[in-house]
C-alpha cells in the first residue's frame, strides 16, 4: 500500500515528513544549546582589564570595532533600546545589515553596547550586550537581546583585551557556555 510519499518497509509505513521534522527539531535543539550563559560573574559577556584607562579601553574597542565594519552610533534617545540608561563612558557600536525578505529597503542591524566600569580594586571591567534590531532608526525599532551572540561578543572583548594587555598573566580565563 505505498502511496506518494510514502514507503512501505516491512510491514511500517515510514513518512518522509515525519523524518524531515524530526531533523529540524533535533537541529533547533542543538541551536539551543549555544544560547545559554557564559560563564562569567554576570552570565553575559566581559572582561577585566588591569593596566588601562576608560580611554585607551575606548580607543582600542572603536579600532577593533570598525575593523569589523561597525560604527559608533550616537544614541538619539537615553535608552537607545537597551535595558538601562547609557552611562557617560558606554559605547555602542552598530553594523547594519540588510535582511532578503525586508522589501522596503529598511535595515536591521547588529548593535552592541559596551560599559566600561570601575572595580573597588582598580581593574575595569568591560561588558558586551549584543542586540538585534530590526526597523533600526525608525520609530517601530524592534530591539531584542541576541543572547545566541554572547560567545562571539565574549571573543570580540577578549580580543581587544590581548591588545590592551600584550603581556599581562592574569588575563580573564577563557569562558565557556553554561548549559
Amino acid at each position: 500500500m505505498a502511496g506518494a510519499g510514502y514507503s512501505d518497509e516491512g510491514g511500517v509505513m515510514k513518512n518522509p515528513f515525519k523524518k524531515v521534522a524530526g531533523m529540524a527539531l533535533a537541529m533547533s535543539l542543538l541551536a539551543g544549546c549555544q544560547t545559554g550563559m557564559l560563564n562569567t560573574a554576570t552570565g553575559k559577556p566581559e572582561i577585566i582589564v588591569h593596566q588601562s584607562s576608560t580611554r585607551d579601553i575606548q580607543t582600542a574597542a572603536l579600532n577593533f570595532f570598525q575593523q569589523r565594519g561597525y560604527v559608533l552610533s550616537k544614541p538619539d534617545f537615553e535608552f537607545y533600546g537597551t535595558t538601562y540608561p547609557l552611562k557617560r563612558d558606554d559605547l555602542v557600536f552598530e553594523r547594519l545589515h540588510w535582511e532578503p525578505i525586508n522589501l522596503v529597503g529598511i535595515p536591521s542591524s547588529t548593535r552592541i553596547r559596551l560599559n566600561i566600569r570601575d572595580t573597588v580594586n582598580g581593574p575595569k571591567v568591560v561588558m558586551g550586550d549584543p542586540y538585534n534590531v530590526n526597523n533600526c532608526h525608525y520609530v517601530g525599532e524592534e530591539v531584542v537581546q541576541a543572547t545566541w551572540l554572547y560567545p562571539e561578543v565574549q571573543g570580540y572583548l577578549e580580543q581587544i583585551q590581548r591588545r590592551l594587555e600584550p603581556h599581562a598573566v592574569n588575563r580573564t580565563p577563557r569562558t565557556t557556555i553554561v548549559q
